[in-house]
């Protein structure tokens, strides 16, 4: 399993180190030359290597997970994280005559989230089926989160400024949260107040591994670039729940998730080698099929019914240097 797991993570890169060798045999122009007739306009039209710092920040994000009641039970649990943090990252591109090679890291900035962890219970039988018997909200931490993107695309010419460009690659993102210090209240509120949770209540993890293919487009508005890019992922998605007030109680979730991904740049060269660049991105990834893991002091079960999802909305600012 290993091997195959590896062997897929680096085919991507074999390809690419197989079409960049074939590319810098024929590449016969002279860059320095090209990039003193275009002048500033030389950013982003000649090949190059291109270093690009950032900053992102995700709005209305969150990473979310539901199963149903074990079976015999009655009843569904949903449990939501936000994601709305700052990010810093750097990618790396190198460009030749008809492709380029692109590599991205990014790591979160910032641990506290402003918005509230949610967990959310449905006991059918006693209550309507879409009221809510149980409900709790926290301080939400994230302590760790970053992500990796590996992609390869080549241009199809099409037309004297816009050209489309096919990409394939392979993410990985990662996303841990700690949530509490928050309350909790059950139904019916006479037998049941509202209920502190002081301290760490939650302890959740979860990973998704893209494999995507789409198209990239990009126009020239004089020295303005406008980038375009749509893909759809096969993604394999995990999550990891620890309830620490349960001692060794847990929830694992894992399936296929599909994901759908849309992103728009605009880029300004503000000299030869250097250019500013604004960047919207969104990511949907929900889930088709998913089993639940469940254990508690050396005791578990599985069943299905799970779902993950996840909406990833954000913004990031770049400067761009070209070498």
């Amino acid at each position: 399993m290993v091997r195959r797991d590896l062997g897929v993570l680096l085919a991507p890169l074999l390809i690419v180190a197989t079409a960049v060798a074939c590319e810098a045999r024929v590449l016969s122009t002279s860059n320095a030359a090209v990039s003193r007739q275009l002048g500033i306009g030389a950013y982003e039209r000649v090949p190059g290597f291109y270093v690009n710092p950032g900053i992102r920040k995700f709005i209305n994000s969150f990473a979310s997970y539901e199963f149903p009641y074990a079976p015999g039970f009655i009843g569904k649990s949903r449990l939501e994280f936000p994601i709305d943090n700052w990010f810093g990252g750097i990618q790396f591109k190198q460009t030749y005559n008809n492709m380029s090679f692109n590599a991205e890291v990014w790591c979160r900035l910032n641990e506290r989230i402003n918005q509230k962890m949610q967990d959310s219970d449905w006991e059918d039988g006693v209550y309507p089926p879409d009221q809510k018997t149980a409900f709790s909200e926290s301080n939400n931490r994230m302590t760790g989160g970053y992500w990796l993107d590996i992609n390869l695309d080549w241009e199809v010419p099409y037309g004297s400024i816009l050209s489309l460009r096919p990409v394939v690659g392979v993410r990985y993102q990662r996303f841990h949260f700690i949530a509490g210090d928050g309350f909790q209240w059950s139904l019916p509120l006479s037998q049941y107040p509202t209920e502190p949770l002081p301290g760490d209540v939650y302890d959740d993890s979860f990973s998704f591994l893209h494999f995507y293919f789409g198209a990239k487009s990009r126009v020239w508005f004089g020295p303005l670039l406008v980038s375009l890019q749509a893909d759809y992922a096969w993604v394999k998605a995990d999550q990891d729940d620890r309830h620490l007030l349960r001692g060794l109680f847990r929830y694992t979730d894992n399936g296929r998730s599909d994901c759908w991904h849309l992103l728009a740049d605009v880029s300004l060269p503000v000299s030869n080698s250097m250019g500013l660049r604004l960047e919207w991105d969104f990511k949907r990834l929900v889930t088709t099929a998913c089993s639940h893991n469940w254990w508690d002091t050396g005791v578990g079960e599985t069943w299905d019914g799970a779902k993950i999802w996840s909406d990833q909305q954000s913004v990031a600012g770049y400067v761009d240097f070209r070498f």
